[in-house]
C-alpha cells in the first residue's frame, strides 16, 4: 500500500515524503518475490532506509483523515513500533556480508576472490549479533515449524515423505540439534534428538543453518581466489587468517590447474615436476604478500584495478608477465563468474512445473519436463 499504487492516497503521500527525504528522488519500496533469492532482504534494507519518510507519512493530518483497511492499520502499527525497526536492523547487520556476496554474484563481473572473504565476515557478523538475536524481548524463541521444513524440501526437490530421498545433503530446512549438556551418558544423547516442537533461540537457528550451508561456498577455488585478491581489505584479511588448511586447499587448485596437458603457456612449466610447480608458486606468493620483486612497484598497487577489486585484470598486467606459476593461477581463479541470475530465471520456470500433485518432483524429473 505504501510501495505501490494499490492504495493511491497512501502511495501518493508516501512518495511525496520520499522525494523530500532523498533530494527530489522518489525512492519507492521493493516488493519481495519468491523467484528471487535475496529480494526479501533487499526489500528490508530499502524499508529500513525509508524509515523516516514512512513515519513522516503516517503522522500527516491528511493521512490521519483517511479511512484505513485492517492491513493498513497493521502497517501503521509496525511503523510506529521501535522494536520492529530494531529487530530489522539487528537481522540485517547479521547477514549483511552475505547480502554483499549475493550482490557480487548478481553482477556480470568476476567476483570469486571476494566470496570466501564475505563468507568469513558473515560468520563473524552472526557471532557478534548473538546477544541481540537472543534477546527474547525482541525476537522471543522460535518453535520449529514442521510445515516450513516440509515446504523447504518440496521447493528444492526433496520429498520428506520418501525415506530414500531423506539424504542429509538434500534437506535444506532441518531442525537444529540441541545444545549438549556435556554429559557422556549414551541414553541422554539418544534422547537429545530434536523433536518437531523443539524450542530454540533465533541466533542458534541462524548459526546452525549458516554453518551447514557455508561449506558450499568455502571451497578450494574460493580459497585460492581469496588468497590472490588484490583489494586492500581482502589482502590484509589473507595476511591475518591464512592457515595450513588454506595452504592445502590452494595447493590442490594449483596442482589441478597444471594437470597435463597443462594450459600454462610458460615454457618453464613444461620441464618442471609437480612438487617444483608448488614450490615455485609459494615462492612467488611470498613475494606477492611481501610486495617484493616483481611486486615492489607501489604504482601497481595504486592502479584502478586494485582499488576496484578487479584482481583478474591486475594479475594479467602485473603477475602473468613476471611469474611462472602465480600469474597463471591468479588469472584463472579470480576470473570466475558467480552469476546466479540464470538460476533465478530458471526457478521462475520451474515453479510452473512443480505445482499441485507435481510439487514433490525431484531435480531430474523436473529437468525432463522442462525440456519437453
Amino acid at each position: 500500500m505504501f510501495g505501490s499504487g494499490a492504495s493511491h492516497a497512501i502511495y501518493a503521500q508516501f512518495m511525496a515524503q520520499s522525494a523530500l527525504a532523498n533530494r527530489g528522488w522518489k525512492v519507492c519500496l521493493i516488493q519481495g518475490a519468491g523467484t528471487q533469492m535475496a529480494l526479501w532482504f533487499y526489500a528490508m534494507i530499502r524499508l529500513l532506509c525509508l524509515q523516516q519518510p514512512l513515519k513522516a507519512t503516517i503522522h500527516q493530518q491528511k493521512f490521519l483523515d483517511l479511512t484505513l483497511t485492517n492491513s493498513a492499520k497493521g502497517a501503521v502499527q509496525d511503523i510506529n513500533d521501535d522494536n520492529f525497526w530494531k529487530c530489522m536492523y539487528i537481522l540485517l547487520c547479521a547477514v549483511f556480508p552475505a547480502l554483499r556476496a549475493l550482490w557480487y554474484c548478481d553482477s556480470n563481473t568476476p567476483c570469486m576472490d571476494k566470496i570466501y572473504y564475505l563468507s568469513h565476515r558473515t560468520t563473524v557478523a552472526i557471532e557478534n549479533s548473538q546477544d541481540d538475536l537472543n534477546d527474547e524481548r525482541l525476537f522471543g524463541s522460535l518453535n520449529t515449524d514442521r510445515n516450513l521444513i516440509e515446504e523447504g524440501n518440496i521447493v528444492l526437490g526433496s520429498n520428506v515423505n520418501n525415506s530414500a530421498n531423506n539424504d542429509e545433503n538434500e534437506i535444506v530446512f532441518e531442525d537444529a540439534p540441541p545444545v549438549s549438556n556435556g554429559t557422556d551418558d549414551e541414553d541422554s544423547n539418544d534422547e537429545a534428538q530434536t523433536p518437531s516442537n523443539a524450542t530454540m533461540s533465533f541466533a542458534r537457528q541462524i548459526t546452525w543453518h549458516w554453518n551447514k550451508h557455508k561449506q558450499c561456498i568455502e571451497h578450494e577455488y574460493s580459497i585460492a581466489a581469496w588468497a590472490l585478491c588484490v583489494m586492500e581489505s581482502v589482502w590484509t584479511d589473507v595476511r591475518n587468517l591464512l592457515t595450513g588448511e588454506h595452504h592445502d586447499a590452494i595447493e590442490k587448485v594449483v596442482t589441478h590447474l597444471h594437470v597435463p596437458p597443462c594450459p600454462n603457456p610458460n615454457p618453464t612449466v613444461q620441464t618442471m615436476l609437480p612438487h617444483e610447480i608448488i614450490d615455485t608458486f609459494w615462492n612467488e606468493f611470498k613475494a606477492f604478500q611481501n610486495c617484493t620483486q616483481p611486486y615492489h612497484e607501489m604504482s601497481r598497487w595504486a592502479s584502478s584495478d586494485c582499488i576496484t577489486g578487479k584482481s583478474f585484470l591486475w594479475h594479467k598486467k602485473y603477475s602473468l608477465p613476471y611469474t611462472v606459476v602465480l600469474g597463471f593461477v591468479g588469472c584463472r581463479v579470480t576470473s570466475k563468474l558467480c552469476r546466479i541470475g540464470p538460476a533465478e530465471r530458471s526457478w521462475g520456470g520451474v515453479k510452473q512445473i512443480k505445482d499441485g500433485v507435481r510439487s514433490h518432483l525431484g531435480g531430474e524429473s523436473t529437468e525432463k519436463r522442462s525440456v519437453i
